[in-house]
Formats: C-alpha cells, structure tokens, sequence
C-alpha cells in the first residue's frame, strides 16, 4: 500500500495518520522537523519544516514544493508461485512492518 501513497512520508502516515487525515479531529495539523526526529527517532536539521509551531502560519510554501510533476508510480509484483503450507508448522510471514523477528 506505502507504494500508492501520493504523500508517502512514514512520518505522517505511520505516526500520527488519523490525526493527518483530520478524522475526528478540529486541529489543523502541522509537522515540524523536531516532532518528526523525536517520533520517528532521526535527527533531520535545516529542513523547510525545522521551525516551530508558532511560526507555521505565517510560512510560505517553498519553491521546491511549488512544481508539479506527474505521478508515474509502477509496482512490479513478483511472479506468482503455488506455495505449500504444512499443517501443525508454524508459518512465518514478513513484510516491511515486521521485517525483524
């Protein structure tokens, strides 16, 4: 699914999604740098969103975030291959979220 996100930032869509999606909530959402490396544990600086709360209304949109390009999004899926699951056999099934054991 992460690959069809048209905003594709885990930040957002991993942490606080409900929040950026504005379900069930009044508050306007902003994400500055400092919320983003505390939860999601990186220590980003200098970004366009290294500022604080307070100085969110007053931002411009910059320039690098100004142009549009189209989205050309293409998934190769793996072939398809029958798989045989033992009865009684514990079966493990990884993806990006449980990638570690």
């Amino acid at each position: 699914m992460y690959s069809n996100l048209l905003d594709g930032d885990l930040a957002s869509n991993h942490l606080s999604w409900q929040w950026v999606a504005g379900t069930f909530s009044n508050k306007k959402y902003y994400a500055n740098q400092e919320n983003i490396n505390r939860y999601f544990d990186s220590i980003q600086k200098s970004t366009f969103l290294d500022v604080s709360y307070d100085k969110f209304e007053s931002l411009g949109v910059p320039d690098n975030l100004t142009t549009i390009q189209p989205f050309l999004e293409e998934t190769e899926l793996p072939k398809l291959r029958e798989v045989q699951l033992k009865r009684n056999r514990l079966t493990l099934i990884y993806n990006y979220y449980n990638i570690d054991p």
